[in-house]
Formats: structure tokens, C-alpha cells, sequence
């Protein structure tokens, strides 16, 4: 249960931090970062939430697993895999 409670707290710390609307479409980073890795435009990219933060992009015949991390800056995913 704390465990829950520090990861809301996180979440609307990165809301509030990430953008000045204060909402962040973790998809639209996710989609992002992947058409990057994969080289690959945007609009070919598909991503699935997985948790919260975690997400499943494929595109152009490749995949992987993305965080979206938040901090003072802005939002950004990483690879998890």
C-alpha cells in the first residue's frame, strides 16, 4: 500500500513537472523515442501501455519495451530491453 501511495505521489510530481499544461501523453513520448530507435516514422509506430509508465512499441519490424521517466525536465522513455 505505501508502496502505491509513493508511486501516485510520483506520477502527479511528473504531471505537475513535465509540461505546463500539467497532463503528459506518455504515449505520444513513447512513440516518440521509438520511431527514433527504430528508425522508423511515428505513424508506423504502435505502442501498447503495459503499466503506468511502461509501454510496448513496434514498428517497421522491430520492438521493445519503453519507461517513461519524468523529472524537473521534460518527460522522456527509455528502452527496458
Amino acid at each position: 500500500m505505501k508502496r502505491l501511495g509513493l508511486l501516485l505521489s510520483a506520477v502527479l510530481l511528473c504531471a505537475v513537472g513535465c509540461s505546463t499544461a500539467g497532463l503528459v501523453d506518455f504515449e505520444k513520448v513513447v512513440k516518440k523515442r521509438a520511431s527514433y530507435d527504430f528508425n522508423c516514422p511515428e505513424n508506423y509506430v504502435q505502442t501498447i501501455q503495459l503499466t503506468l509508465t511502461q509501454y510496448g512499441a513496434k514498428g517497421c519490424g522491430k520492438q521493445s519495451e519503453y519507461e517513461v521517466k519524468c523529472s524537473l525536465g521534460p518527460c522522456v522513455a527509455h528502452a527496458t530491453n
